[in-house]
């Protein structure tokens, strides 16, 4: 168990795309994209900033596994990196965070195959942490102090596709 308070915060990812890849080398995966929700308020990376309006880019693992976290608190189920922008001549990269997160192999199945069916996308909320609460109710992330925010809980909301117009 992590030796410091742990705080969590929760976020809703707002579904940009899905990917679903086969490989002939390892396992099914899904992999998210999104746009985080914080409902109007910041979310702070200290030394960074505002990264509130950043990309989420999240793999999902079907069934248990080791991410091998110095420090990371018992019962986690995943986690949250975060790479700051670059800028390097034509290259410009915006600010992300990335991750995984590893999911009951029945969870994984049935959101696969609801993916599949291309008429639901699902969101995703999560909760992360450790954070702390600044001012005017920004939240913050030390990452001098904690490398990764680790992810705790996760829940999916189907929203479903509108039928295309013939």
């Amino acid at each position: 168990m992590a030796s410091h308070d742990f705080f969590e915060k929760a976020i809703v990812l707002v579904a940009k795309d899905w990917f679903q890849l086969l490989s002939t080398d390892r396992a099914a995966t899904l992999r998210l994209r999104a746009g985080m929700d914080w409902g109007g308020k910041r979310f702070m990376v200290a030394p960074a900033g505002d990264i509130s309006g950043a990309t989420v880019e999240l793999a999902f693992i079907r069934g248990a596994s080791d991410f091998n976290i110095p420090h990371a608190p018992v019962g986690y189920i995943g986690y949250l990196s975060f790479y700051s922008a670059e800028r390097s001549g034509e290259f410009e990269a915006d600010a992300f965070l990335s991750g995984a997160l590893t999911l009951p192999e029945a969870m994984f199945d049935d959101i696969w195959s609801q993916i599949s069916s291309g008429r639901v996308v699902p969101d995703l909320a999560i909760k992360v942490g450790p954070t702390e609460m600044g001012a005017s109710d920004a939240t913050i992330w030390d990452r001098h102090a904690h490398r990764h925010l680790f992810i705790t809980e996760a829940e999916f909301v189907f929203r479903y596709q509108e039928a295309s117009a013939a």
